[in-house]
């Protein structure tokens, strides 16, 4: 006896999203990036509203830590070691970030760099 084809409900329709500067699915999730901050910081002796960020390598991750534990809570002294690394500002100047920029850049970060790839695309496990 054939049975006939299952078929789904329509998905109820969704509210746009809100704006948000984490990267989309489409988006690339590596690579330099700047971060615009909403309150001016001192750098080197100068006021700066930009930081220019580069992506972060494995000897970066060895040297100052990965920001991000496996039940992915924010490691917020090893995520400031890498605001400082990878922004090439001093502490100094991450100390002044308002709370809401430091809290936007870091959270950026950890979505382009630190969180791990889980599509199976890149990674290829092989049976011991």
């Amino acid at each position: 006896m054939a049975t006939e084809p299952k078929t789904r409900a329509a998905a109820p329709a969704e509210a746009p999203a809100a704006p948000t500067t984490l990267p989309t699915p489409d988006a690339p999730v590596s690579g330099a990036f700047t971060f615009t901050l909403t309150k001016k910081i001192k750098a080197h002796g100068e006021d700066i509203s930009v930081l220019n960020i580069r992506e972060p390598s494995g000897k970066d991750i060895i040297e100052f830590g990965n920001p991000v534990r496996v039940d992915l809570q924010m490691n917020e002294r090893t995520m400031q070691a890498q605001i400082v690394n990878l922004c090439a500002v001093p502490p100094s100047s991450v100390a002044q970030m308002s709370a809401r920029d430091w809290n936007t850049l870091a959270f950026e970060m950890l979505a382009r760099f630190f969180h791990p790839d889980l599509s199976g695309e890149q990674v290829t496990l092989t049976k011991v």
